[in-house]
């Protein structure tokens, strides 16, 4: 389970023209000189990259490092809190709340004050899709290519965060024989293409951003290590040791997935995946702690 203690050591002021829908204030203070407060009543979406933000109470942010960005919140003048709520599926702000955001200029991470929870990290909202939940709000559609995976029928299960970032449940059938040693997981399976007999794999599919931690220690007491993965808690909490194909763009702008083990999961508000750190080198990429995929990154597993 991924919990970080973010300590932050100092505060910079920002001078930057703001958005007509957000209102800056120096009435509070703050024990530091002219530092700017800015009223917003949801968790912005975006912000400069590599921003840090601290709500002061649950309309009001200061910025600790970087700055609004010139596309900030550009969802705010257009939506109520609800339908920004609905749509994101961000939690509202609390008092202490520090937001975190990745060279993207998109959410990072969220770090809840002492004795406040983290509603994407509470596994009362825990959702389990089982094979029932072709849900009765899911989309549909049958015998089409879905992120790459030929789909008899497909449903999908959850979107959340602006990217967007979407979660379905595949089945395929295909017309082949699995071999005595038929072991998908291992990704070891042979097979007989024959029309005397279909197989039917149910597949999992995450698409959309991912980000990348440092937590040293996963679910179940489990080391981390560079091949390990976090998937969305509230969502999809695969049991451990899960293979998932992760494919994405490489820096020289190829396709190329590669197997990795589900150990962790976390509340990730606006990704699909977490790659533990150094991870990202198997696509030609240097980690930072503030570095997100730069290309659309899509998961899959047999369920």
């Amino acid at each position: 389970m991924k919990i970080v203690k973010l300590i932050v050591m100092v505060l910079l002021v920002v001078s930057i023209q703001i958005p007509a829908n957000v209102e800056a204030s120096n009435s509070k203070d703050l024990g530091a000189a002219n530092e700017e407060t800015y009223r917003s009543n949801v968790i912005p979406d975006r912000m400069e990259p590599g921003s840090i933000i601290e709500f002061i109470n649950e309309t009001e942010f200061v910025i600790v490092i970087g700055g609004l960005g010139s596309d900030f919140d550009v969802y705010s003048d257009k939506l109520s809190v609800k339908e920004y709520s609905d749509l994101f599926g961000y939690p509202s702000p609390v008092k202490g709340l520090i937001v975190t955001y990745a060279d993207d200029g998109l959410i990072l991470d969220l770090f809840y004050p002492e004795g406040e929870t983290n509603p994407l990290m509470d596994f009362s909202n825990v959702r389990h899709f089982f094979e029932e939940d072709f849900s009765r709000n899911s989309v549909q559609a049958t015998n089409h290519n879905l992120e790459g995976y030929l789909c008899m029928v497909s449903s999908q299960l959850a979107s959340w965060g602006s990217y967007p970032n979407k979660l379905y449940n595949c089945t395929q059938v295909l017309p082949i024989c699995p071999s005595s040693h038929f072991d998908l997981n291992k990704n070891s399976a042979t097979f007989e293409i024959s029309a005397n007999c279909t197989t039917t794999q149910l597949l999992r599919i995450g698409a959309g951003r991912a980000t990348t931690f440092s937590d040293p220690i996963g679910q179940a007491n489990i080391t981390l290590k560079k091949g390990d993965v976090a998937t969305k808690l509230s969502y999809d909490n695969v049991a451990v040791g899960k293979i998932l194909h992760v494919r994405t763009k490489t820096k020289s702008g190829t396709e190329k997935t590669v197997l990795m083990t589900k150990n962790d999961a976390g509340g990730m508000p606006n990704a699909v995946l977490d790659i533990w750190k150094t991870g990202v080198e198997y696509w030609g990429y240097s980690w930072s702690s503030t570095f997100s995929m730069p290309n659309k990154v899509t998961y899959m597993y047999y369920r």
